[in-house]
């Protein structure tokens, strides 16, 4: 999928020629559903880098807003964070350290650009929830939305 240090960008919202691409949710669930598994599959030995991630998020906004100057304000953006532990460093293993890699920095400042940031957070402990909340409080939302399991997340999803 294209996954580097917990991040890819799978699904684009425009093409190379900056075209966007028509919002189809079947056609999106079938691009989804065909992406390989990061790592082959294995569900160990990913450091995702939250802070990283949403940098990436916002260059996209960024770039998709240059290339779009027609639109001004009318496209309304945000991001969402689905996280299943605190944040960590580049090396993906420092626990909310140090604190330049604090994705609430990015948050922030998609925040006053209007860009919200909503957070899941799934299966987590208490050190989870307080890092999703802050996260959450930092992009602008009120607090992170909160599943007991993949499962529990998926079955809210759809119903």
């Amino acid at each position: 999928s294209g996954l580097v240090d917990g991040v890819a960008l799978d699904v684009a919202w425009d093409d190379a020629n900056d075209d966007y691409l028509s919002c189809n949710g079947q056609a999106l669930v079938t691009a989804l559903n065909l992406m390989p598994a990061p790592l082959d599959g294995q569900l160990a030995g990913i450091g995702t880098w939250t802070k990283g991630a949403l940098d990436r998020a916002a260059v996209e906004i960024s770039q998709t807003k240059a290339d779009h100057p027609e639109d001004g304000n009318s496209r309304g953006y945000g991001v969402i964070v689905i996280t299943d532990g605190p944040w960590t460093g580049v090396d993906g293993t420092t626990t909310l350290a140090p604190a330049s890699q604090n994705p609430g920095l990015t948050a922030a400042s998609l925040f006053g650009q209007g860009v919200p940031t909503y957070v899941v957070a799934v299966a987590g402990n208490a050190q989870t929830k307080s890092a999703a909340d802050a996260l959450a409080s930092a992009g602008g939302t009120t607090g992170a939305v909160y599943a007991d399991a993949y499962q529990t997340l998926e079955d809210d999803l759809i119903t």
